[in-house]
């Protein structure tokens, strides 16, 4: 799987034009230009996006924020899709991770509590 880092980039920028959010610069980094970096504030915090020929990922101090499932690394287009749909639940004030379990619960317990017809 090999990334398509200026196309990666323009996900990632729609991300923010989509939210009203002044979109990170990107610029190459290394000699050959290994990976695009570019920085943004959001929330009074500074994070940092990197895009590699195989994974993105944003940081922010020693946190990490990054995909995580095999389903995300399926192909390049899986793994964009999901880092964007990740970044956009966090810059619109959602955890970074959907809780599938806890959203299943809550599901069962909303089902439970639906009064019965006798």
């Amino acid at each position: 799987m090999r990334l398509d880092k200026d196309g990666t980039r323009d996900r990632i920028v729609g991300v923010f034009t989509k939210l009203g959010l002044r979109p990170p610069v990107f610029l190459p980094v290394g000699a050959q230009g290994e990976y695009l970096s570019g920085g943004f504030q959001h929330q009074n915090r500074m994070y940092t996006i990197e895009i590699y020929d195989e994974d993105v990922l944003m940081h922010e101090g020693t946190s990490i924020y990054e995909c995580y499932s095999r389903e995300d690394y399926r192909g390049s287009e899986a793994l964009v899709n999901s880092f964007t749909d990740h970044l956009s639940r966090y810059l619109s004030g959602q955890p970074w991770y959907k809780n599938a379990l806890l959203d299943h619960v809550r599901s069962v317990l909303k089902r439970l509590r639906r009064p019965t017809s006798s």
